[in-house]
């Protein structure tokens, strides 16, 4: 075990010291030798510019010439006036030239000397030939095997092999899958805890490596053990304020976070947000996608635990124009929700906004989006505390919007309940209307077409009982038509109202059908 420890401590100070010892002293000797130069530049324009006696003999000469030349003096002093300012302006351009190559000249260096310590890390410590390179497939071996390794030589190897991975990025890229691995599925906690650490620190240096895997990171902050929580929270809050992980829908992960069982991890989450609230539109960014991602019926989120993390993530939203882009999103994701548990969420979270005039307008526009869904339990008790808190501010102008949403939504209601009336008229008309009376069939013998009208034929013939032979006349030649009962007339008011329905059910259907024997 202390050997191992001991692989992974040489790899690590060998990093640090040709990545902060060696680089350091590169970038001096560049600035020693940028300064050196610079120095005999400056050397060689003095040089130049110094006066000799030779020189000053020409210059009296010349001016001698000048005073003779009476005529012409006033256009020599403005020739020489400008020539001077010419001279003058040419000399800055080449000093702020000179400087800005200099800069460049230095940036240059600097990239080249970055550029030769990473070859070096990536060629000479852990990888290729190197003298560590040699142990890393018994690290792996370590790694892969925990059954036939004791948890403290395992910790070790994990220990080890990331410290080797943050020496080159080849490595790195070749032992991401297996330490991702052994962070899901290992039973040791401070296993666990240290590989989250050492994949943030692998994230800083080789960012585009690690953004694939990232989203397994995001898994960790649901795990059972507090310790492994915590350090999941700590490590992603610094990832993303520090723009090395990129903020994307994942982040709703984080918001559970913020009704943990734990008070420090939902400390440290609420803390987390605020100061990405602060950062332009990072939080309103994914604020669509943290809401429809919590109400999704998969995830299984109690209701109460999510209006409490919306309830605090929505009061991190200051901006109107931020709110007024939400309302219209959140409009348009009733849309796509089809559970009732979304659109209940969905209406609690447009309840949560403080509303101006646009906003309000936006809510009213938008309203075919979800005029369909007010009647789902939850969604209506939703909107009706949204008017009420909107209504309590002072501008008459919002009121009036406030009633005319209000207004539209009983004319929702009308229209749904007008609907509905219609459709169990129908249901009721199409339930109590009997099929279509059929002629009874007679004996051949007796046979007699009928030509009288339509209310004569419904009424129930006043016959006496029939004797047992013509029942037995009819079984021979069963009609289609269902028998009428003959009472006698001492239950006379119950026979009025029954041979009334009857008149009244069947009075319809028989009209046709005598209007088609006429034809």
């Amino acid at each position: 075990i202390r050997f191992v420890f001991t692989l992974g401590h040489i790899a690590l100070q060998q990093l640090i010291y040709l990545d902060i010892t060696v680089y350091s002293e590169l970038r001096k000797r560049n600035q020693v030798r940028e300064e050196r130069k610079a120095e005999e530049k400056r050397k060689k324009k003095a040089g130049v510019g110094f006066a000799t006696p030779a020189r000053r003999g020409r210059c009296d000469d010349l001016r001698r010439q000048t005073l003779m030349n009476a005529s012409n003096a006033s256009a020599s002093s403005r020739g020489q006036r400008s020539a001077s300012v010419l001279s003058n302006k040419a000399s800055t351009v080449n000093t702020t030239m000179t400087e800005e190559e200099a800069g460049l000249e230095g940036a240059v260096a600097d990239d080249a000397d970055a550029e030769y310590v990473r070859a070096v890390c990536e060629r000479d410590v852990a990888a290729g030939g190197a003298a560590l390179a040699r142990y890393t497939p018994l690290l792996r071996w370590l790694l892969s095997n925990p059954a036939r390794t004791t948890p403290q030589a395992q910790a070790a190897a994990a220990l080890t092999y990331t410290r080797f991975m943050l020496v080159s990025s080849s490595v790195c890229e070749e032992g991401l899958q297996l330490i991702v691995t052994v962070l899901k599925k290992s039973k040791n906690v401070s296993l666990r805890t240290n590989l989250t650490i050492a994949f943030a620190d692998l994230t800083l240096r080789f960012p585009n490596l690690t953004q694939p895997w990232t989203r397994h990171i995001y898994d960790i902050l649901s795990d059972e053990e507090l310790e492994v929580r915590q350090c999941a929270v700590k490590m992603l809050s610094f990832l993303v304020l520090h723009e090395m992980v990129r903020v994307k829908g994942q982040i709703a992960d984080m918001a559970l976070c913020c009704a943990d069982k734990d008070a420090r991890v939902t400390a440290m989450t609420r803390l987390f947000f605020k100061q990405l609230s602060q950062k332009g539109n990072a939080l309103y960014n994914v604020m669509p996608d943290i809401i429809s991602r919590l109400s999704d019926p998969e995830l299984k989120v109690p209701e109460e635990q999510y209006r409490y993390i919306m309830k605090y993530i929505t009061s991190l939203i200051q901006k109107d124009r931020q709110m007024e882009a939400l309302i219209e999103k959140l409009c348009q994701r009733f849309k796509l929700s089809t559970e009732e548990r979304q659109w209940r969420d969905l209406a609690y979270c447009l309840s949560l906004f403080t509303y101006n005039e646009r906003s309000l307008r936006k809510l009213i526009e938008n309203m075919d989006c979800y005029k369909d869904k007010l009647h789902c339990p939850g969604v209506m008790e939703s909107f009706t505390a949204l008017m009420n808190h909107t209504s309590k501010m002072a501008k008459n102008e919002i009121k009036a919007l406030v009633t005319e949403l209000g207004d539209k939504i009983e004319e929702c209601f009308a229209v749904r309940d007008a609907e509905e009336g219609d459709k169990d008229g129908s249901d009721g008309a199409d339930k109590h209307a009997a099929p279509k009376p059929t002629p009874r069939k007679a004996p051949r013998r007796g046979r007699r077409r009928s030509n009288s009208s339509s209310d004569e034929e419904n009424e129930p013939p006043n016959k006496p009982p029939q004797t047992p032979q013509t029942l037995r006349k009819s079984r021979r030649k069963p009609a289609t038509k269902n028998k009428t009962q003959v009472v006698d007339s001492e239950d006379s008011d119950d026979d009025d109202f029954e041979k009334k329905t009857d008149d009244d059910v069947f009075k319809k259907p028989t009209t046709r059908k005598g209007t088609r024997r006429r034809n």
